[in-house]
């Protein structure tokens, strides 16, 4: 029976795959940089990812799929216990941020994805607006949808996702960054797009 490799190992697993990602993304940003776009504290992607493929569901069992991501931004989070601040943490943080601003709150979607193990949760989530949603797939799902973000279950460093209306990309933050510097962030590119 294979041994299972260490928390260390796992993490220099994790840091060296990090580092080639984000190298490819800076190469792939430099070669095809475009000087207009705004700098910002999180990681700009330029130019922007696609959105991969996955198939979720609500808490009401509504099949969610990549498609309904498109014609509104959508900041997306994966739940991670081990990440501090945690992903739900700085979605709400986020949430909050925009609420002086009611224009841009409703261009924009709040979407944290679980294992829907704790109903309640979901049900609580929801009632913070409008705008918040939740969605859940089985463990399995959730792992391969982590990986074709390029986020690794377990990892400290979970990332949010900004998505634009077109359905890419934009933007990551990681947990580095704090809820009122993601904000700005985002009005940034928002209104950068109008």
């Amino acid at each position: 029976m294979p041994k299972r490799p260490s928390s260390k190992q796992r993490r220099f697993v994790f840091l060296t795959l990090s580092l080639i990602v984000f190298g490819m993304a800076y190469y792939t940003g430099n070669r095809y940089s475009d000087n207009t776009l705004p700098a910002i504290a999180g990681v700009l992607l330029r130019p922007p990812h696609p959105l991969p493929e996955f198939q979720l569901s609500s808490r009401d069992d509504t099949r969610f799929d990549q498609s309904q991501l498109e014609g509104s931004w959508s900041l997306l989070g994966f739940a991670e216990q081990t990440a501090q601040p945690s992903p739900l943490l700085r979605l709400t943080q986020v949430h909050n941020r925009f609420s002086a601003e009611p224009e841009l709150q409703q261009q924009l979607r709040f979407i944290y994805i679980d294992d829907g193990s704790d109903p309640a949760r979901h049900v609580m989530l929801e009632q913070i607006g409008e705008r918040f949603l939740t969605l859940q797939g089985d463990p399995a799902t959730l792992q391969e949808m982590r990986a074709r973000f390029g986020a690794t279950q377990g990892e400290e460093e979970a990332p949010l996702f900004l998505i634009g209306p077109a359905g890419r990309i934009h933007a990551l933050f990681t947990s580095f960054q704090e809820g009122a510097s993601i904000a700005a962030d985002i009005k940034t590119l928002i209104n950068h797009y109008r």
